[in-house]
């Protein structure tokens, strides 16, 4: 019986075989070579492609001794607009030396820190913990801390909340509530920095609530794998904005994506990703969406500050519910609007300024002004200063009273007589004095207070009183003011 070969399967006749028959073997064989040969030449045309053999093909891609040739793609990479393209040999950056200038660039920027955000919050001049914006009142007061019931709402919805903590930016871009517990008292309401973010929407049906999972990667028009999709929900009523971070959790699409877009194309339950899926046509995926700068919100009894905590209010509670609440003001400076006072009647004054700043190292400037609008100058009022009536008035009834009783009795001389008959003149009687009246002063006059206020303060108030009845300040020019305008501005330093 005649063998075959092992991959063409020829005939290979025996002896003594295909005695006056041989063309059938011989012809079966010659059509299997060249069946063979005809699918053999196509392939190697095809893979030619547009070039005029294989060897030109292979040439495009290929090195002669085999290896990779660098596209235009790549050799563009390894210049740069900031590095060039050589190293300091010089020889023309390969594509690894060219992505290392920008990764060492990065880790220098980080000055020792285990990252860009870290290095630029260590670095942040000032306080570090601090509320930048949010929603505020006509005269510029927080408006974004409230409380109904048990709860404190930190309300993020009308104007984003945005705060450092720890040199970290962070943010509260919805309503959210807080539950108080406890004594009665007053409640330290916290935010706390959270370095992965905080879930918003969790579709991992191993953590319910959802029961399966449900999340579908598919192509956008173009047939670009750009979309993500759970028919359960509908993403433009959850806490999701393009930024957000979409985790896949169990997919060969494995990893973490950015969100360019909610609800593309006017579909709720749609979010298209910043660059594109790896793969597409997965379903039943497991996934979360994280807000990657949400802060969570928590409460002490006391204010115990730590690393990653930033006390954003107070909250008054009565062991059942909130009575009222003081949310922390803006920055490190509160500038209160101006307030009208006179005092001609009543003739005092004390007003209270609400800081809220959540410390008592401050720095407080009193000024006063005759308008509110920025027209007339401003003076700083201080707590010291001193205006004196003082007066002496002298009485002076002081006088002398001479005495005088002075004789002389003239020298007697006998022209051409002897020297013993002079007789010398001699001077007889008295001169007596005596001061009469007296010298008296009066210290007349009052030294009072001018141009200065008495002030105290707390963690969250200043208050400012006059000091002298039916005063207000004397101005720059020495005039004095029983009317005008009032505004305190504090800085905090710790």
């Amino acid at each position: 019986m005649a063998d075959q070969t092992s991959y063409l399967k020829l005939l290979l006749p025996g002896l003594g075989e295909y005695v006056d028959a041989w063309w059938d073997p011989l012809n079966e064989n010659f059509s299997k070579i060249d069946t063979w040969s005809e699918e053999f030449g196509q392939e190697i045309l095809d893979a030619r492609f547009s070039q005029g053999s294989l060897k030109l093909f292979l040439e495009v891609a290929h090195n002669s001794d085999g290896t990779l040739k660098a596209t235009g793609e790549v050799i563009n990479a390894r210049n740069s607009p900031v590095y060039g393209f050589q190293d300091l040999t010089p020889e023309d950056f390969t594509l690894g030396e060219r992505i290392n200038e920008g990764d060492w660039e990065a880790w220098r920027a980080r000055e020792g820190q285990a990252t860009l955000r870290d290095a630029q919050a260590f670095r942040m001049p000032g306080i570090k913990n601090q509320i930048f914006e949010g929603s505020s009142d006509g005269n510029g007061y927080p408006a974004w801390m409230g409380f109904t019931a048990n709860k404190v709402q930190v309300d993020g919805s009308v104007e984003t909340l945005w705060m450092t903590i720890d040199g970290k930016l962070c943010r509260v871009r919805t309503l959210k509530e807080l539950t108080l517990s406890g004594a009665a008292g007053v409640k330290y309401i916290y935010a706390s920095f959270q370095a992965a973010g905080v879930i918003t929407v969790d579709g991992d049906s191993t953590t319910p609530p959802p029961a399966s999972p449900a999340g579908t990667v598919s192509n956008d028009v173009n047939g670009d794998a750009v979309y993500f999709t759970d028919a359960t929900k509908d993403f433009t009523a959850e806490d999701v904005q393009p930024g957000d971070l979409l985790d896949l959790l169990d997919t060969s699409a494995l990893g973490k994506y950015l969100i360019s877009a909610v609800a593309p194309g006017a579909v709720v339950d749609r979010l298209q990703i910043t660059g594109i899926f790896p793969v597409t046509g997965l379903s039943s995926i497991n996934y979360t969406l994280s807000d990657p700068l949400a802060v969570t919100l928590g409460f002490d009894t006391t204010e115990t500050p730590a690393g990653g905590k930033f006390y954003i209010g107070e909250a008054d509670y009565d062991g059942s519910a909130v009575t009222a609440v003081r949310p922390r003001h803006f920055g490190d400076t509160f500038v209160g609007e101006w307030r009208a006072i006179d005092v001609t009647s009543p003739t005092t004054f004390e007003e209270i300024f609400n800081h809220k700043l959540g410390s008592d190292l401050l720095d407080i400037s009193i000024q006063a002004s005759q308008n509110n609008d920025g027209s007339t100058h401003v003076e700083e009022l201080a707590l010291g200063t001193l205006t004196s009536t003082l007066a002496v008035g002298l009485t002076n009834t002081l006088g002398v009273s001479i005495s005088n009783s002075l004789a002389y009795n003239a020298a007697i001389f006998n022209p051409g007589t002897s020297d013993a008959s002079y007789t010398p003149g001699s001077l007889t009687g008295t001169v007596t004095g005596s001061l009469t009246g007296s010298l008296s002063a009066a210290l007349s006059g009052t030294v009072t207070p001018d141009s200065s206020v008495a002030i105290k303060w707390d963690k969250n108030r200043v208050w400012v009183k006059n000091l002298v009845a039916g005063k207000f300040y004397r101005d720059y020019g020495g005039t004095a003011r029983t009317s005008g305008f009032l505004r305190v501005v504090v800085r905090k330093r710790g």
